[in-house]
Formats: C-alpha cells, structure tokens, sequence
C-alpha cells in the first residue's frame, strides 16, 4: 500500500466517523425539538383562572421554604406575613376592620 492510498483510507474513516456523529446529533436535535414542542404545547393548552379562592395562601423560594403568607382561615384575625429564610416573620400585618 502505497502512502498516498493510507492517506486516502485514513481520510476515508475520518469522514465516516464524522457523518455517524452527525447523524446522532441530528436525532438528538430532533428529540430536543418534538420535547421542545410538546412542552409549549401543554403550558398553552392550560386555561388561565379568572378567580382563585383559598383561605390560605403560601409563597415559596426557590428552596421549597415558605417566604410569604396570606391567612384568613377564620382561627385568627387575617393576616399577611413576610417570613425569613428560618421561617421566622419580621413582618406581620393583621388585617382587622
């Protein structure tokens, strides 16, 4: 075999490496996209609610802990509270009439 001829083998297999993984890449696009899609799909379809009615409401952080609260559950004069990362409330306001 002549230097020339193992030049072109060598060129021969990059190439077809090169397409394999183009091929993959493609098909992993191809799922990104039809994911993509469906997701936004599903949040559109979803109906915006003109009213929303509880007697308690709690607000959370990105952590899942409850940073916010709006309470009218009747036990006590209704309120909103600010809470702390420790779940502490420095701020309070009693909404009596």
């Amino acid at each position: 075999m002549t230097h020339q001829t193992q030049d072109i083998q060598a060129l021969l297999e990059r190439l077809e490496r090169l397409e394999r993984a183009h091929r993959r890449f493609k098909g992993f696009a191809l799922v990104a996209l039809i994911l993509a899609t469906a997701l936004a799909t599903i949040d559109a379809t979803q109906p915006v609610p003109e009213k929303i009615t509880a007697h308690r409401f709690d607000v959370v952080d990105g952590s899942g802990k409850v940073r916010v609260v709006i309470d009218a559950t009747g036990s006590i004069p209704p309120y909103i509270a600010l809470l702390d990362a420790q779940g502490g409330a420095p701020r309070r306001w009693d909404l009596i009439h």
